[in-house]
């Protein structure tokens, strides 16, 4: 929960859509001809796993067939096609949970998976992909995609196919549909999608033929460690190769400067977007967890995905810094904050042996909830934030928390941590970017808008609930407390006494306020650090961490002194300005 800012003006929309547009042909004309796309370890690890699947000689139509392996099963009594079937093994091998045998026959199966991807599926890690280009580039970065169709009669079968890697230009791919792998009337490893679904030529042109995407933990996991080497830490990201500055250009040891921005982007958007020129949000998101995209890279990928953090769109023409203001000074004042940041980043997972409370500062990421608890964890039981984050051999991390909740994630990316921005993520080591990462792992299938975003670490920013957050830090129930004029301040004041004297976590919301109606940030969560009985005052913390000095009298008015973060606020005006309290319940 952050406070978003909704509505931007529309001279700053006009200026920022002409400014891109402007610059498309200049970019274009830097890039000359554009390649290829490119395909990932991940993709072609992909892709030989289709190959090694053979289905131009297995689940082969017309007799039956064993689902998992299409070697021929005189036992099976559907004798058709195998699409769903094979779709459903391939799947299987991806390590991605597709609907099959024996939770459901092979009578109909392609329909029985379109219901329930759209159903059971989005909660199982699947996710709705809206365009052909982004189905393909999610294949070639080794994601299992699969492209779906249900028959409008229940009585006869649909039909599925499987998205395979491929370097087809985006111009072919938007116009035929992305490279497929099927079994069928007639077996196909690479196929178009139009040409797969040629038995319904009317579901492709009318855009009926869905598609749906699942991170595969076999293709986009690193490879295991090998001998008996112990925990591995990401290396650091190295400074792009560039020839030496002439003599007497820069002293000795002096670090060059970050080459312009313009030169990066002509490096690598022909990439970016898939040679056509357009930059899309989702094709950005898929790409911001690849290792590769490293340094004065990952930097200028941060600074395009932040073009689209709250702007009204999903795609733009390719950006250029040859345009005008505002788009430009923002895109370079991105870059150029990315590029500083990734070169002060502590690669350790912790830079002191264990988290720093004094070094966290939330930055402009909408994760105000998970700062929150994990600044109250800092501040109480440093070790224990030790004991939840495990180091494995090949380099990833498993974590734990204390409700149970816990994956496996790979070490952020350079544009995961350049997107972010929090400063815990440059000198207290990646502990939080690593946190950041695994909550928005668990979280992909919270709603609808954590499913549309592809990437685990930018998905923190959609925000969260502070009842939800106390929960999984502590794994106990969680009481609420409604303030303002519904507060009961006898009830209230007591479990802050509790709280106190049982160090339990709580946190507390202040609301949104369209203009602010406090003196402290809306839509925001802050952690409770104590309560004095004496006193009747709490203790507070914005997870900002940033000092603040009223201009008048502390109060309601002009606010509280904070340091790091810290403040104290009376009782009476902690019940009018904060919404709601949820404090663990023992």
């Amino acid at each position: 929960m952050s406070g978003s800012i909704r509505g931007r003006s529309a001279r700053w929309q006009a200026a920022l859509l002409a400014s891109l547009f402007l610059g498309l042909a200049t970019v274009r004309a830097s890039f000359g001809q554009a390649p290829a796309p490119m395909v990932s370890p991940a993709g072609q690890r992909l892709a030989q796993i289709l190959d090694e699947m053979d289905v131009e000689h297995h689940w082969l139509p017309g007799e039956g067939i064993r689902w998992k392996t299409g070697e021929p099963d005189p036992k099976s009594h559907q004798h058709a096609t195998h699409c769903s079937a094979f779709a459903a093994a391939a799947c299987d091998r991806l390590g991605a949970y597709l609907l099959r045998p024996p939770e459901h026959s092979q009578v109909l199966l392609a329909n029985a998976q379109y219901e329930w991807l759209g159903r059971e599926g989005l909660e199982r890690g699947w996710r709705r992909i809206r365009s052909r280009s982004e189905a393909q580039v999610l294949a070639n970065d080794g994601w299992a995609v699969v492209c779906v169709f249900r028959n409008p009669d229940r009585h006869k079968p649909g039909h599925i196919a499987v998205v395979r890697p491929s370097l087809r230009s985006a111009e072919d791919v938007e116009h035929d549909g992305p490279q497929t792998a099927m079994a069928g009337r007639h077996n196909a490893s690479s196929i178009p999608m139009r040409s797969a679904f040629k038995s319904h030529p009317e579901a492709f042109d009318a855009g009926e033929i869905l598609m749906f995407a699942h991170e595969s933990p076999v293709t986009r996991s690193p490879p295991a460690a090998s001998g008996k080497e112990g925990p591995r830490r990401p290396p650091p990201a190295p400074r792009e190769t560039r020839p030496a500055a002439p003599a007497g250009q820069a002293a000795e040891g002096t670090e060059a400067p970050p080459r312009p921005l313009a030169e990066v982007l002509a490096a690598n958007l022909p990439a970016w977007t898939g040679g056509t020129g357009v930059v899309e949000k989702h094709r950005l998101q898929a790409l911001a967890n690849d290792p590769r995209i490293r340094g004065e890279n990952g930097a200028a990928l941060a600074a395009l995905l932040r073009q689209f953090k709250k702007a009204p769109f999903t795609s733009l023409p390719a950006a250029s810094l040859d345009t005008q203001e505002p788009a430009k000074a923002k895109l370079e004042h991105d870059y150029r904050t990315a590029v500083e940041k990734l070169g002060k980043v502590e690669r350790s997972l912790f830079a002191g042996g264990r988290p720093n409370f004094e070094k966290m500062r939330q930055g402009p990421a909408g994760d105000c909830y998970l700062f929150s608890g994990a600044g109250w964890w800092a501040y109480f039981h440093p070790e224990r934030l030790v004991e939840m984050i495990r180091p494995l051999s090949d380099g990833r991390f498993h974590v734990r928390f204390p409700d149970g909740e816990q994956a496996v994630v790979t070490p952020p990316t350079d544009t995961e941590l350049a997107y972010n921005e929090s400063s815990s993520t440059v000198g207290d080591g990646l502990w939080m970017a690593v946190l950041e990462k695994v909550v928005g792992t668990l979280d992909v299938n919270r709603d609808s808008k954590t499913r549309d975003v592809l990437d685990p670490s930018l998905r923190v920013n959609i925000g969260g609930s502070a009842r939800v957050d106390v929960h999984r830090w502590t794994g106990h129930p969680v009481e609420t407390f409604h303030l303002h004029e519904r507060a009961q301040h006898a009830r209230v004041r007591d479990a802050l006494i509790a709280m106190q004297r049982q160090r339990l976590m709580a946190q507390a919301v202040v609301p949104r306020a369209d203009p602010p109606a406090g003196p402290l940030p809306g839509n925001h969560v802050y952690a409770i650090l104590g309560f004095d009985p004496e006193t009747n005052a709490l203790t507070v913390w914005n997870p900002w961490g940033d000092d603040f000095t009223p201009k008048g009298p502390e109060g309601l008015q002009h606010g509280w002194p904070r340091h790091h973060g810290v403040f104290q606020i009376p009782f009476a005006d902690f019940v009018r300005v904060f919404s709601t309290l949820n404090i663990e319940r023992r």
